[in-house]
């Protein structure tokens, strides 16, 4: 756990120097945006219940994060077994596959429809 919430600090960090309000990028920036707006106003103490402001971004990345390697991974196994069961269409994946290794200019459209 201790590499993702390093992860986490460097993305939020790196947001925070180059942080604009007047041009929010993404979530992270909304939610320093929030922030700013919360100490501006002199709510900051109610903000997430009082607590880490930080910390909670952390975790809001964190799980953004693992929900969308999550999905990525069931995918990728739902695709092997369902090669499993459909050996022809596995074949069918694994020349596709061959080929683009020869000629890397070529699509994967067999593949990408079975992910």
């Amino acid at each position: 756990m201790g590499e993702m919430r390093e992860f986490c600090k460097e993305i939020v960090q790196k947001h925070k120097d180059t942080f604009d309000g007047e041009n929010i990028r993404d979530l992270v920036d909304a939610y320093l945006f929030e922030i700013a707006q919360a100490k501006q106003d002199g709510r900051a103490d109610q903000l997430f219940e009082g607590k880490d402001p930080d910390r909670q971004i952390y975790q809001i990345i964190g799980d953004l994060y693992s929900a969308g390697t999550e999905t990525v991974k069931t995918t990728l196994q739902w695709a092997v077994v369902y090669m499993l069961h459909h050996p022809e269409v596995m074949k069918a994946v694994q020349d596709e596959l061959d080929q683009v290794r020869l000629r890397p200019s070529l699509t994967l459209p067999l593949t990408l429809n079975l992910i």
